[in-house]
């Protein structure tokens, strides 16, 4: 499994609009634009998701601002973003969580988060990107 790394000042939305989904919460840990978070259960508050146990592998969507713990960030529960460095993967390859903290990788981690898929955009270069889908972690691993 290999961690898929991000550009912080470049993780931004692909198509802002109608079909995307983002929702502002609070951190209860800091955390930097790109990374993925999970609602903590006892606080409600948001920390940096992690595939290496079911508690903290709640994958609710991908910050799209940096902030410190207690800080109030917007995050993209659906839709499509750029700054992910995609090089090495393919076309509908699955995005998974993984088991660094805040991380999505190419491979399933310890619990099996599926996050999304590597997708391109209509520009000559078919650039990769990667279309988000917090639902997708609900409904256990597609890929």
């Amino acid at each position: 499994m290999a961690v898929i790394t991000f550009t912080e000042s470049e993780v931004a939305r692909c198509h802002p609009h109608a079909q995307d989904e983002a929702f502002n919460v609070r951190l209860i840990a800091s955390g930097v634009a790109g990374h993925a978070v999970y609602q903590d259960p006892t606080t409600g508050g948001y920390a940096l998701a992690v595939a290496t146990a079911s508690g903290t592998a709640g994958f609710r969507g991908i910050m799209l601002e940096s902030n410190l713990a207690s800080g109030t960030v917007s995050v993209l529960r659906r839709g499509v973003l750029y700054g992910y460095d995609l090089s090495g993967m393919s076309y509908d390859a699955p995005v998974y969580l993984s088991d660094t903290p805040g991380m999505l990788a190419d491979a399933a981690g310890s619990v099996s988060v599926l996050v999304g898929r590597v997708i391109s955009v209509n520009d000559k270069a078919m650039s990769k990107v990667v279309y988000i889908d917090a639902e997708l972690a609900s409904a256990g691993d597609l890929g």
